[in-house]
């Protein structure tokens, strides 16, 4: 842990606040540039029981970035090497995260 942060592997009760950060960010910095029918895409995709199902699953791996037990940063990937998500809460913007 640096900088009072802490890094780790997500579990399954992080990602219902880590999806909120996932979709608030989104909204903030992404959507402005997707149409309609992006948005809702992006919003399905990250739906929470299907993010559940993929973790429970192996098929997508989960990593957090935390600050004081709360979620700042989050990190998604499915094999063999694809960064499906990765987005951190504004605030925390420009610190390495």
């Amino acid at each position: 842990m640096q900088g009072g942060l802490e890094i780790r592997g997500l579990e399954e009760a992080d990602l219902p606040e880590a999806l909120r950060l996932v979709w608030q960010t989104f909204l903030e910095f992404e959507a402005p540039e997707y149409s309609a029918e992006g948005v809702r895409e992006f919003e399905r995709f990250i739906e929470l029981k299907a993010m559940r199902a993929k973790l429970q699953r192996g098929e997508m791996l989960f990593w957090g970035c935390f600050e004081a037990r709360e979620v700042v940063g989050l990190l998604a990937a499915r094999a063999p090497c694809h960064i499906s998500l990765l987005f951190v809460k504004k605030s925390h913007h420009r610190r390495g995260i």
